[in-house]
C-alpha cells in the first residue's frame, strides 16, 4: 500500500531506497496496522503514527519537503498553487478553500505548466516545483466549465474519500525542482456566497 500511494503523490521525484541506517532523512514504514513516519534531524528523531496509507504518506511528503528545505539555503515554501508560462510563474495563494488548485489547474488546462496545486518553493526569484501529484475535491463543479471539467476528469487516477489525485501528461506539469522566473501572484479571497470576482 505504501508503494502505491508513493507512486501516486510524488511520482516526479527522483527518489532512491536507501539501504544504510544513518542515510535517511525520512522513513516510513507500515507497523502492524499503523504506518510510523519518522524524520531525521541532526541527532534528533521525531516518528508519528497514522492509521491509513494515504495519510502516512501526507506526512511522509510534508517531511521530504521540509528536508529538502533544510538544505536549500534561501527556499521558502508556500501554501499555494501555481503554473508557469513562457514568460513565467504566476502563484497563486489564499486560505483553505479560496480556490489554489483550482486556479493553478486552470492554468494548466489553459495550456500553462502546472508547478504545484498546494505547496510551490520560491528561490532566488524563481518559483519551483515539489513534483506532487495534483489533487481536487470531488464532484468537480459544474460551473468549473467545460473545458476545465474534461482537462481533470481525464486525468484522475486515484478518486477516494471525496478527492481525486490526478496525473497530469507529459509537458503538462514541472517535476521536482524544476520552475520558472516569478512573474505575479493572485490572492484569493474566500467567499461564502456570490460570485467570485477580481480584486
Amino acid at each position: 500500500a505504501l508503494m502505491d500511494e508513493l507512486s501516486i503523490l510524488i511520482a516526479k521525484w527522483p527518489w532512491r531506497r536507501v539501504t544504510s541506517a544513518r542515510r535517511w532523512h525520512v522513513h516510513v514504514a507500515a507497523t502492524g496496522s499503523e504506518y510510523a513516519v519518522a524524520e531525521r534531524r541532526g541527532r534528533v528523531v521525531m516518528e508519528s503514527l497514522y492509521p491509513s496509507a494515504p495519510q502516512a504518506m501526507g506526512a511522509f511528503t510534508g517531511a521530504l519537503i521540509a528536508a529538502a528545505l533544510r538544505q536549500t539555503r534561501g527556499t521558502v515554501s508556500f501554501h499555494a498553487g501555481a503554473a508557469s508560462f513562457s514568460r513565467g510563474a504566476v502563484i497563486v495563494v489564499g486560505p483553505s478553500l479560496a480556490g489554489k488548485s483550482s486556479v493553478a489547474l486552470h492554468m494548466a488546462a489553459n495550456g500553462g505548466r502546472l508547478l504545484g496545486d498546494d505547496s510551490v518553493a520560491v528561490a532566488d526569484g524563481r518559483a519551483l516545483s515539489f513534483g506532487l501529484a495534483p489533487k481536487l475535491r470531488l464532484p468537480l463543479p459544474a460551473d468549473a466549465g467545460r473545458l476545465f471539467n474534461r482537462f481533470a476528469g481525464a486525468r484522475i487516477r486515484r478518486a477516494q474519500s471525496g478527492i481525486a489525485h490526478l496525473r497530469l501528461r507529459r509537458g503538462e506539469a514541472a517535476g521536482f525542482g524544476q520552475g520558472a522566473l516569478l512573474r505575479g501572484i493572485v490572492i484569493l479571497r474566500r467567499v461564502e456566497k456570490g460570485a467570485a470576482s477580481l480584486l
